[in-house]
């Protein structure tokens, strides 16, 4: 089923959803964070919750949109889109913020934040499971969730996450890593089989 059609499908039978979503100025880690947390909270809760992810604005970014490749980009939400509108408005969605930590439109239906940024005072004042770290990028610190849970990534999978986190290090520039990145980006390298 494509995220559209498990959205709808949620939204008929009255389902839990719950919307992974970035922040308005979607790069490459706000989006692949977006669909990393996605996938991590699917693995858990697939039973009973819709985790969807979400990107803001009209259109996938190009160099996302590269990394994915078609298909993949494709199947991601837009908040532009009707449906997306229609989850909004219905009382049943909830969100995930990634790569932000502040998002006002639906602060109060936040029920979760994985951030790399600044911390607001907003956030700080959530009774929420928050994992707020500056690091290289969000998507570094999802990775290290998803290995948490003892969850292998194939090859394809670590390739995205490692393209997402080269992004947003700026291709590993040391003033934009910690060694947590440092380390979780040579895992990634490795199981995606980069060799430069």
């Amino acid at each position: 089923q494509s995220s559209r059609e498990r959205l709808q499908r949620a939204l008929v039978e009255k389902l839990p959803i719950v919307l992974v979503i970035g922040h308005k100025n979607p790069d490459t880690d706000t989006v692949i964070s977006s669909m990393a947390e996605a996938y991590r909270n699917h693995l858990i809760n697939a039973d009973n919750i819709t985790y969807l992810p979400v990107v803001q604005g009209d259109a996938i970014p190009d160099e996302v949109r590269r990394l994915l490749g078609g298909q993949l980009s494709a199947a991601i939400l837009l908040s532009s889109e009707q449906i997306y509108k229609g989850a909004f408005s219905s009382g049943q969605a909830r969100w995930i913020l990634v790569d932000q930590n502040r998002a006002p439109e639906v602060q109060k239906f936040t029920v979760s934040i994985v951030d790399h940024h600044v911390v607001s005072e907003i956030a700080l004042r959530q009774n929420i499971s928050k994992t707020l770290e500056m690091a290289g990028s969000t998507t570094a610190l999802i990775f290290q969730k998803i290995c948490g849970l003892g969850v292998d990534t194939s090859k394809e999978l670590s390739k995205i996450l490692y393209g997402a986190t080269l992004m947003d290090t700026e291709n590993r520039l040391a003033l934009k890593m910690t060694n947590k990145d440092s380390l979780i980006m040579d895992v990634l390298k490795a199981q995606a089989e980069i060799k430069n």
